[in-house]
């Protein structure tokens, strides 16, 4: 037989103080008891570097800042074409400029990255069965990195005009 041992509780008196002391610091929050802080290990500035998942999601998550820093050019450009002709002007030779084209091959870069891991990520998320067994993972990116070709492929054709 196991015998458990008592559980940790504070006595009336000890809640008492602890909250005459958090009222004391001003806490609003009234379901907090006592101050304490729990221990929080400490983090390395590397802690993405340990293991495969960890740098991918560092990846992803850089790649969105690119991405982000591509589309307020874009929405610069949707508002300057809007102001007048000159702006309009101003802002395609600034599209001109190497920071920019470097800005634009790196979205480039980064939307290929979110792209890859993201379709990498999609037969964690769904499962296909198929009588008893499930379908490769392999299949499943396929299909996905097949479609969103033939969606491009058609987005093409209708902004082109040939659809």
């Amino acid at each position: 037989m196991t015998k458990y041992a008592p559980a940790r509780t504070m006595d009336g008196e000890r809640l008492a103080e602890a909250d005459r002391v958090a009222q004391r610091r001003h806490v609003t929050d009234t379901s907090v008891v006592s101050q304490r802080h729990a221990y929080v290990p400490p983090i390395k500035r590397t802690w993405f570097m340990r293991t495969k998942e960890y740098r991918a999601y560092m990846l992803r998550e850089s790649a969105a800042v690119l991405m982000g820093l591509f589309t307020l050019n874009l929405m610069l450009g949707l508002v300057l074409i809007n102001v007048g002709p000159e702006s309009w002007d101003w802002w395609v030779g600034l599209q001109r400029n190497p920071l920019v084209l470097v800005l634009n091959v790196l979205a480039l870069v980064a939307a290929v990255i979110q792209t890859v891991t993201w379709d990498q990520l999609v037969p964690s998320i769904i499962k296909v069965q198929r009588g008893t067994k499930f379908l490769a993972d392999g299949w499943i990116i396929g299909a996905g990195v097949l479609l969103l070709v033939i969606f491009t492929a058609l987005l093409v054709a209708w902004v082109g005009g040939w659809i």
